[in-house]
């Protein structure tokens, strides 16, 4: 069996930052972990221990506590994308879909309006939830963003949201061709192996994520690394995926 390890493209869907967080010259201090640092590194220490005791309830329910205490009005606009995020994930492993959704949405407004990852949630979103012509907007806009941060200096982070909505725009075929262009480009990017290497499960999770709310689980379980498959059942997955392309003409 081979693990597909997606942890460190989690970024794809669950609490992602990287592609146009608002600045904020508050964000960094020099006296050290701020009271914010604190909770955070609790609350995540907890969904660890929580992940490590066979999804113990007890601790995410006293990360809630101080998620909950938490005033998202006073926090910078990073904090801010971690408090999100970091409830997002709390919400998700709680099995609280709606809320974790909800708390999704909340950070992706922390971003920039042009931020690719902003697009591609709104997008993701309104393909859920069968506006076609929305999606293709904000896919559109996201990639004519990430196109154009891509000819100034290549970054991985850009390439991968770029991948995602190529796949979501045009099919799984038009992905890895991009993917494969990436490759060829920057062959010395570890980032892209790591993506080549992972995209069977990658795909599942793009699949997956056309059921956002309804796969909520899976999705989270496959972006933390928690499936397993075999080279067999890999390359069916890959090969499943081209019957379900979703095409827009856009107007």
């Amino acid at each position: 069996m081979k693990r597909l390890f997606i942890a460190a493209l989690a970024a794809v869907l669950l609490a992602a930052f990287g592609c146009g967080a608002k600045s904020d010259k508050s964000d960094k201090s020099a006296d050290g972990p701020t009271a914010f640092d604190v909770a955070n590194n609790s609350i995540v220490n907890l969904m660890t221990q929580s992940m490590m005791n066979d999804d113990d309830s007890i601790p995410l329910l006293r990360a809630l506590e101080i998620s909950d205490s938490l005033d998202a009005s006073a926090l910078t606009g990073m904090e801010k994308i971690l408090y999100y995020g970091s409830r997002a994930q709390l919400f998700g492993l709680l099995h609280r879909v709606d809320n974790a959704i909800e708390a999704l949405r909340s950070q992706m407004m922390c971003f920039e309006e042009d931020s690719p990852d902003r697009l591609a949630f709104f997008g993701l979103m309104a393909l859920n939830e069968g506006k076609n012509d929305s999606a293709a907007y904000y896919f559109n806009r996201g990639m004519e963003v990430c196109d154009a941060k891509l000819k100034e200096s290549f970054n991985s982070n850009f390439a991968l949201k770029n991948i995602e909505m190529a796949y979501y725009l045009k099919g799984e075929k038009a992905a890895k061709a991009l993917l494969d262009s990436y490759v060829a480009e920057h062959p010395e990017d570890h980032v892209l192996g790591m993506i080549k290497e992972c995209w069977p499960g990658l795909v599942q999770m793009y699949e997956l994520s056309k059921d956002y709310k309804g796969n909520f689980d899976k999705i989270s379980q496959l972006a933390s690394g928690g499936f397993e498959m075999s080279e067999e059942s890999d390359e069916d997955d890959a090969s499943d995926s081209h019957g379900s392309v979703v095409v827009w003409e856009e107007k």
